[in-house]
């Protein structure tokens, strides 16, 4: 939501920003993607398709780091600034812990340094 209660105020610009419906659709399929792991030809499914934006292996391989988008799409910001979720899954795809939720902004430090 955006307001300014009657006075003139500056608004940033992108480009390319989801602007109606159709980008929306749009976006939502070609975002979408499915985790694998592939071992010696042999494919795996991690967790269910979901919008990610990040994932990470954990040294001892037993975990994974996800970082994927949360909540609606934005009409005002870049993908980059879309709500996002991170959290610590197992190697069947099992939410373990939730690290950071929302937008970026909202983080605090501490929170992205528990895994």
């Amino acid at each position: 939501m955006q307001q300014n209660l009657g006075k003139v105020a500056a608004s940033r610009t992108y480009q390319d920003l989801i602007k109606n419906k159709y980008d929306e659709t749009l976006f939502r399929f070609f975002a979408k993607s499915q985790l694998i792991i592939n071992t010696n030809g042999i494919e795996k499914k991690i967790g269910a398709p979901d919008y990610f934006t990040g994932v990470s292996l954990s040294p001892d391989t037993k975990y994974y780091l996800v970082e994927r988008l949360s909540g609606e799409l934005s009409y005002l910001v870049p993908f980059s600034g879309f709500a996002t979720n991170i959290e610590v899954w197992d190697n069947k795809g099992k939410p373990v812990k939730q690290i950071a939720k929302g937008l970026h902004p909202n983080w605090r430090q501490a929170d992205l340094t528990m895994f």
